[in-house]
């Protein structure tokens, strides 16, 4: 049998459809846009509603809990995934962004890499090693490179 949706919903109709219309992360429209579904009485059951959204019942069922037990905010609220630990630990970081900085500087990113490799052990690939310091560390080596020559 089909599990009836059985929650209040403390919002207005007009308050949830201003702010569906003015929210760009699609994650919180959906969720703001199940409880106008459900404020509206356009959905009366889990299944159906989780269909119409495009998501599973059991996650519907999650954000349902949510907003009982925290309201709007909890509801609203999306963790997001640490990611993957760092290649590049503090005291690498320190110690790269010192010999960066000094006039033995590196001339390619090559010469980085080796670097990291005698020194520290770590076998990373160029394009990691480019990426890190050209975009993490706002570091743009050819500028670097001409900027010591023409000393």
């Amino acid at each position: 049998m089909p599990k009836k949706i059985d929650i209040y919903v403390r919002e207005s109709k007009v308050k949830l459809a201003a702010m569906l219309e003015n929210e760009w992360d699609k994650k919180k429209a959906h969720r703001i846009e199940m409880l106008y579904l459900i404020k509206s009485d356009e959905e009366h059951y889990k299944r159906n509603l989780a269909n119409r959204l495009g998501y599973s019942r059991t996650t519907v069922d999650e954000w349902l809990r949510r907003y009982e037990e925290g309201g709007l905010k909890s509801l609203l609220s999306i963790s997001k995934s640490p990611g993957a630990p760092t290649k590049f630990p503090k005291r690498v970081r320190q110690g790269l962004l010192r010999r960066l900085n000094s006039k033995h500087a590196f001339r390619t990113y090559v010469d980085i890499q080796r670097h990291l490799k005698d020194k520290y052990d770590l076998d990373l690939p160029y394009s990691t090693v480019h990426d890190y310091v050209r975009y993490q560390l706002n570091i743009d080596l050819k500028a670097m490179v001409k900027q010591n020559s023409s000393r």
